[in-house]
């Protein structure tokens, strides 16, 4: 299962961005809330590829790394 993102404004670089925890399904800032898998902001569309998060929600902490992912403009 992919994991999903709806960026907000598909301006390089990326001012707003969602993820959506693949456990409980809510929908959090993935910028607040995540961070390149080298430590580094996530910047562009190529980083949410290699991020990790942490659901606010149910505290999840997931990787997108070796992962599908769906991208979903707005």
């Amino acid at each position: 299962m992919a994991i999903k993102f709806r960026v907000k404004y598909q301006i390089t670089p990326i001012r707003f961005v969602d993820v959506f925890c693949p456990s409980c399904k809510h929908g959090f800032d993935a910028r607040d809330n995540g961070m390149r898998d080298d430590g580094g902001e996530i910047y562009d569309e190529v980083d949410l590829n290699f991020s990790v998060f942490k659901c606010p929600k149910c505290a999840l902490d997931f990787s997108t790394r070796g992962k599908e992912i769906e991208i979903e403009a707005e």
